[in-house]
């Protein structure tokens, strides 16, 4: 635990507890890319989630934060030659973690050799010029000379270099040969040790390289924006500031807190609206000192400020503050300058740029530009053709540190006040262009005619479509395309569980189905279908049988060409049916399916389906002989039409299993379990409903058979995912804590398992009514005080 940076370690005491880093971040609440900067020593956490990580990860040394060994440099006790022409700030924030690496391989060198160069890149506002004073200053008393150069262009370095040679007292300073004083501060610094020189705002390396020595025992530091540095130099980003720094920089500035107390100094309502102010800029700190410039200058509340910045902020980006001199160009200038140069150099980056804008800014899938389409535009069309032409616009986007590409990755990532400065340049209906072109890419991307719901690559688009819908929603929409992705981003977050989120979207689809097509069009027909569904899985059976009900009249009204919908529709009303033990409806609506779907084609996969839910319901019904030819015959025909890794093969082989185990052949049943989870986790994941009900009857065939530490740990993955998933008061919560309260009780842990079957019971109560057959049978289970049978299978059921 002891070795290694403190990323590393991190990284290890996480992966010990088997946690994601996804995980981590909920745990602490933080955002998975904090986690990930910390992992990576791009930055500290902050004391307060010091404590929470010592706490989390259940450490009770201070090994995790030990400051790594830095090799020892020498202390000068001399007067200091110093030319820095700024003073310290006393209100730096951040970049710890960054300093400290600074400081330790600036000093991991040999002795007589100049060492590597070092630069601090990134975006203008980033901080680059503040972090190389804070060094400089910080560590003083280690340098005999603080050399400070204005490198953006030859003449402001020559200048500075000159002014360097007075500084020094060299012979040469009163040269009329620009060339002779170069070469007189150069032999200086080769020379002399223990120096400290600062090149800012470095734009032309081959300019850097004509200038510094090529020996010396002094140590050489850029600030760049550029993100290729070449050989000659070793680059280390800067990246913006986590919440709590943004927030505690704001506040400071604001002189709502004093410059040397901890955020938890603040007022609760002030560290919230604070971090909420620090994500809306994106973590910049020049836009966050602008920020607190206008809340002291104006003495605005905080909520108020976040309200203008939602309403005004290309007004606010520009306003830079009456007392600031140390960066005296504001947000939004700073930004469009480096944009104006990029539009000058190569007008494909800057199309690029203005396509990113309109993303979600982390993480941009470059499939995007290659799978575009028609709606790109010549430029980016072109891109799309020509890797080469893609390579070199994205250069000198990177050039600006307008855009970082991940190469290992394949994805792009801009800063979000970027994408806010992009579009305040754009007239209204340049905007407006721009998100339908945005919305149309997305949309032929994701999926690509697949079922959403299992496709494994939503997932990386599933950010991208979500800020898709909000340029539908802000731009009032209306056209297929549009509605096509609200669907589709609609259906990807119900089988997902975000139910509130899904049927928002879905209503969205539906609306403007509605719009274009009539009431009376098949499309619509579909989007109230998948809306029935959505108020399935929130156990609102009557608003989802009258939806299913009035897609069934629009599909009948069709008549004999919509014989594909209507049995769809059958099949629908007959799971909403089984749900609600209605088995003799069920089982009408499921055998008029069938006859439609074998009328149609018997080869068919949903002939199939209707094999598979006939034989789930006379499962539940008892009647095992009926039951097993029927999910023989689903099984062999899906198998044949689907393939042998179809996750629909997987459904059988759950349900067969069902069928086994209320036979008690527990052996038959837990291997078709264990054929059935590899394929739910593959085409699912492992964190999806179903996969979590495979492990749940997984962990009942190892309850029945006496393996109980197999079936805890099991049902406790279980639990806990729906209680996230669901929330508390959901039924799938009511049966894992029924499930597991069992199990503690054949484990002799009666308290645990008395609080289980209490929660269930009250959920059920609540959900069902005290007459439902659940309700009741949890009743028993609680009245008789556990007094149970240790391994009565009656009480824990395995389902599909």
């Amino acid at each position: 635990m002891n070795t290694g940076s403190f990323g590393q370690k991190l990284r290890r005491e996480r992966k010990r507890l088997h946690w994601s880093q996804e995980r981590l971040a909920e745990e602490i609440g933080v955002s998975v890319m904090s986690i990930n900067r910390w992992e990576h020593d791009k930055t500290l956490p902050h004391p307060h989630y010091r404590q929470q990580l010592y706490h989390i990860l259940r450490i009770t040394d201070d090994t995790l934060f030990e400051t790594p060994e830095i090799p020892e440099s020498p202390v000068h006790s001399g007067s200091l030659i110093c030319n820095i022409p700024f003073r310290r700030n006393p209100l730096f924030t951040g970049h710890e973690s960054l300093l400290l690496r600074l400081h330790e391989v600036l000093y991991s060198r040999q002795s007589g050799m100049l060492n590597q160069i070092h630069a601090l890149s990134g975006l203008g506002g980033i901080g680059k010029t503040q972090a190389a004073i804070e060094y400089a200053y910080r560590f003083r008393n280690h340098y005999s000379a603080l050399l400070w150069v204005r490198a953006e262009t030859r003449e402001t370095l020559i200048q500075d270099v000159c002014s360097i040679a007075l500084l020094l007292k060299l012979s040469e300073k009163d040269e009329q040969e620009q060339p002779h004083i170069l070469g007189a501060v150069r032999q200086w610094l080769t020379q002399h040790d223990g120096w400290l020189l600062v090149l800012d705002n470095v734009e032309n390396f081959t300019l850097v390289e004509e200038f510094l020595p090529q020996q010396g025992n002094g140590h050489v530091l850029l600030t760049t924006r550029a993100q290729a540095t070449g050989t000659l130099v070793h680059r280390l980003d800067l990246e913006p500031l986590e919440d709590y720094e943004g927030a505690l920089l704001l506040l400071r500035r604001a002189k709502l807190l004093q410059a040397e107390k901890p955020l938890e100094m603040a007022p609760e309502a002030f560290q919230k609206s604070a971090k909420d102010i620090s994500y809306a800029l994106g973590g910049l700190p020049l836009a966050l000192d602008q920020a607190g410039a206008y809340i002291e200058e104006t003495r605005c509340y905080l909520t108020d400020y976040l309200h203008r910045l939602r309403t005004h902020q290309k007004s606010l980006l520009s306003r830079r503050g009456h007392l600031c001199t140390d960066h005296p160009e504001p947000t939004y200038t700073t930004m469009s300058l480096c944009i104006e140069k990029v539009v000058q150099e190569n007008p494909l980056a800057y199309e690029l740029l203005r396509l990113c804008a309109f993303l979600s800014p982390d993480a941009i899938p470059e499939e995007i530009i290659a799978r575009g389409g028609s709606e790109d535009g010549p430029l980016l069309r072109l891109a799309a053709c020509d890797p080469f032409i893609l390579d070199d616009a994205l250069a000198v986007l990177g050039k600006y540190s307008l855009l970082h590409r991940h190469s290992e990755r394949k994805t792009l990532a801009l800063h979000r006040i970027v994408q806010t400065v992009l579009k305040a340049q754009m007239e209204k209906e340049t905007q407006r262009q721009w998100s339908e072109r945005v919305v149309r890419i997305v949309n032929r991307i994701v999926s690509n005619g697949e079922d959403v719901s299992t496709w494994p690559d939503f997932q990386q688009y599933l950010p991208h479509a979500e800020v898709c819908a909000h340029l539908i929603e802000q731009e009032h929409m209306v056209f297929a395309e549009a509605g096509d992705l609200l669907n589709k981003l609609g259906t990807y977050l119900r089988e997902h569980g975000h139910l509130l989120q899904a049927e928002k979207y879905l209503w969205m689809a539906h609306d403007i189905c509605h719009a274009l097509f009539g009431p009376l069009h098949t499309t619509v027909a579909q989007s109230i279908e998948d809306i029935a569904w959505l108020y399935r899985y929130q156990e609102k059976y009557e608003e989802a049988g009258t939806l299913f009900h009035q897609a069934l009249d629009v599909f009948e009204r069709q008549g004999e060409a919509q014989r594909f919908n209507i049995a769809n529709c059958l099949n629908n009303l007959a799971v909403l049916y089984y749900d609600q033990r209605r088995f003799a409806e069920a089982e009408a609506f499921y055998q008029q399916s069938l006859m439609l779907r074998k009328q149609a084609n018997p080869q068919h996969p949903d002939v199939g389906e209707s094999l598979h839910n006939l034989a789930t319901l006379y499962t539940s019904q008892k009647r095992f002989a009926e039951a097993e030819p029927l999910f023989q015959q689903a099984l062999a025909l899906r198998k044949q039409l689907l393939g042998s890794q179809h996750l629909y093969v997987a459904h059988s082989l759950n349900n067969m299993a069902i069928l086994y185990w209320k036979q008690q052949k527990y052996v038959q049943a837990e291997d078709l379990l264990h054929q059935a989870l590899p394929m739910y986790e593959r085409h699912l994941g492992r964190k999806h409903r179903s996969t979590m009900q495979v492990l749940a009857n997984l962990a009942s065939c190892y309850f029945v058979q006496g393996r109980y530490g197999e079936a805890e740990l099991l049902m406790q993955q279980v639990h806990t995912f729906r209680e996230h998933y669901f929330g508390p008061r959901h039924l799938f919560v009511a049966e894992s804590s029924y499930d597991l309260g069992l199990l503690y009780h054949a484990q002799g842990k009666l308290s645990d398992a008395k609080l289980l079957l209490h929660q269930s019971l009250a959920i059920r109560e609540q959900q069902l009514g005290a007459e439902h057959p659940l309700t009741q049978k949890a009743q028993a289970s609680y009245a008789l005080s556990l007094e149970l049978p240790e391994q009565d299978t009656e009480f824990l059921p395995m389902r599909d």
